[in-house]
């Protein structure tokens, strides 16, 4: 039986329809390639951290690697079918598409063992990354059992106590536990960043709504404002001028209640300056593998 012209051109359409779709429906396959090899990255990368801990659990030596590119193609296999009816009927064409995409991914891993890297990791972790914590929210008292190392004492005059810090030994107890009670870790902005001047005080600004000024004046004390934004680094953040780059700080502060029951603050430290030091990044491993090692000691204090 011979398929009719207009039967066979909208046969074509339905199969040409059918391609252009599945192309379409093969987007997002393609993204999600993408997406796979960033979570493998972050897998890797996490896994790496907490092998890391392990070994500093044992006090082997640590090691860190980094996946530093990723090359490959992605190939698409597309394939259309198209039956058509001999026999007249409701429905004597349809379509069917199908294919997938392969990927053939090759990565390569670059050992992180530069003067650069050792030095940034073993670089305490500075305030301001901590301040960042803080103002997004993390819990102040987990940062402080994880990042503080030790806090020092100063008094009144702002002399430095040495026999008066308290170290962050990470067994529970003693004095850094009840300091954990009684005290919390805040974001203060430094002195960088606190507004320098009110925009009406540097610019004079009845003088010029005054359409008797003369405009060159006007145009004068503008620029040199101007001036003074680009050289210095300065921003006008509303009508604050603040400084460009500047971040918070962290210092410890006595809470108005404790966390603990039973618990009251240390009375040597009234009066006392609390200023917390931070730990690097490796000290961060160290500390955590020390902490696993005592943990699966039985929580043995022994070294």
């Amino acid at each position: 039986m011979r398929i009719s012209s207009s039967r066979a051109a909208k046969a074509a359409g339905i199969a040409l329809i059918a391609g252009l779709v599945g192309g379409c429906a093969f987007t997002p396959q393609l993204s999600q390639v993408a997406v796979d090899h960033n979570r493998m990255v972050a897998r890797s990368t996490n896994e790496l951290a907490l092998l890391n801990i392990v070994r500093a659990s044992h006090r082997f030596p640590l090691h860190f690697t980094a996946i530093s590119e990723i090359t490959g193609n992605a190939r698409v296999s597309l394939n259309a079918e198209l039956a058509l009816g001999l026999e007249p009927g409701p429905d004597p064409q349809s379509a069917n598409v199908g294919g997938r995409v392969s990927t053939n991914p090759s990565f390569r891993a670059t050992v992180l063992a530069t003067e650069k890297f050792q030095r940034g990791i073993q670089s305490p972790i500075s305030p301001g990354l901590v301040a960042y914590y803080l103002d997004d929210g993390w819990r102040d008292e987990l940062i402080m059992a994880l990042m503080v190392e030790r806090v020092d004492v100063f008094d009144e005059t702002g002399t430095a106590l040495p026999a008066e810090a308290i170290i962050n030994n990470g067994t529970g107890a003693g004095r850094f536990a009840q300091l954990l009670c009684t005290h919390h870790l805040i974001s203060e902005p430094t002195s960088s960043s606190v507004p320098l001047a009110n925009f009406n005080e540097l610019i004079d600004l009845d003088a010029a709504s005054n359409a008797s000024e003369p405009a060159a004046k006007r145009r004068s004390e503008i620029g040199a404002l101007v001036d003074l934004i680009a050289k210095d680094g300065l921003s006008l953040t509303g009508d604050t001028l603040v400084i460009d780059g500047s971040t918070n700080t962290v210092k410890v502060k006595p809470r108005s209640t404790s966390r603990c029951a039973d618990v009251a603050i240390d009375s040597n430290l009234a009066g006392k300056r609390l200023q917390p030091r931070f730990r690097s990044t490796l000290g961060l491993v160290y500390f955590l593998g020390e902490y696993l090692r005592l943990r699966d000691r039985g929580g043995s204090n022994s070294a």
